[in-house]
């Protein structure tokens, strides 16, 4: 109760129509005009030559969700370093297509999604492609009363399809049991029909963040239904119906508050995946950036801050 309470406190509505805000998109339809900023260390704040002071970028990820480290990393061995450090996960690539793609937060229509999101950047595209950040705190001071009351009320329902080397390489293993057992303990409803596994997740579009236990809209939900933006992503939809005038009032302030990342060569991200949501502008010609979807603790960043 006490956390709801805190999202009717916060929401305060915002001032500018859908059509004003639209005024600030590029050729993209993503944001062009960048929102609050988040905080980009250097070389100037390395202790020694590679050597990342972690207590500084810990820091700067609570305060800011987000974190942007330049001319700091000098190779991906070093960023996979620096992942494993503080939040390790798997590394994986990004969706390959040149479309851009809607905010959202990492897997949060799976059930799963990871704590700290990495990025980092081996190849920027020759035209576009920089990754949109959007801070979810922002977002749910800044929606309208009503929006609030309707997404406390209104639980998001994602279904997806999965084919069998989607799943397969998801659960690292063949054993339908096993991955249905899994899927249970993430309140994720789930069957297989054939070699294909459909999904059903109910959960919220308002959630606390890890760090700060503060109201933040962090989902999939202008992902999900973006279908022409994400045609080659995993099938998966929304279930939920959305009022137009949310949906727009929703895409007015992802657009207010968006920040683009104008990638160089060896750029690192590090995103708080409770908070910040993400997206990107299309591109052209060869891109090339790594991810990490990282799981940690509190108690993990405390440790590495102080090693």
């Amino acid at each position: 109760m006490e956390f709801l309470s805190k999202f009717i406190r916060l929401s305060r509505g915002t001032s500018k129509s859908f059509q004003e805000e639209k005024s600030f998109q590029d050729e993209t339809g993503m944001g062009a005009e960048p929102g609050d900023g988040f905080p980009i260390l250097n070389e100037q704040h390395l202790e020694s030559a590679g050597d990342i002071p972690c207590e500084l970028l810990i820091g700067k990820l609570k305060e800011s969700g987000a974190v942007i480290l330049r001319n700091a990393i000098r190779n991906k061995r070093e960023f996979i370093r620096l992942t494993k450090r503080l939040a390790p996960g798997e590394e994986r690539g990004v969706v390959a297509s040149e479309n851009s793609l809607e905010f959202h937060g990492e897997l949060y229509s799976s059930g799963c999604p990871p704590d700290i999101l990495w990025f980092y950047c081996v190849r920027p595209a020759e035209i576009g492609g920089q990754t949109l950040l959007c801070d979810g705190v922002t977002i749910a001071v800044n929606l309208l009363p009503e929006t609030t009351e309707f997404f406390m009320k209104t639980p998001l329902v994602y279904e997806r399809a999965v084919g069998r080397k989607s799943w397969a390489y998801r659960f690292k293993t063949k054993d339908k049991r096993k991955i249905l057992s899994e899927l249970q303990t993430l309140n994720v409803t789930a069957s297989f029909v054939g070699e294909t596994l459909h999904t059903r997740l109910e959960t919220s579009a308002l959630r606390q963040t890890k760090w700060g236990r503060e109201p933040a809209f962090i989902n999939s939900l202008l992902h999900a239904l973006d279908s022409t933006g994400r045609a080659d992503v995993s099938n998966y939809g929304l279930r939920t119906a959305i009022p137009d005038s949310i949906v727009n009032e929703l895409r007015t302030l992802t657009v207010r508050y968006a920040y683009p990342i104008h990638w160089q060569r060896g750029d690192t991200v590090m995103i708080d995946n409770t908070r910040v949501m993400h997206g990107r502008r299309r591109f052209q010609g060869r891109r090339d950036i790594v991810a990490v979807n990282g799981i940690c603790t509190t108690e993990t960043l405390l440790m590495a801050a102080h090693r």
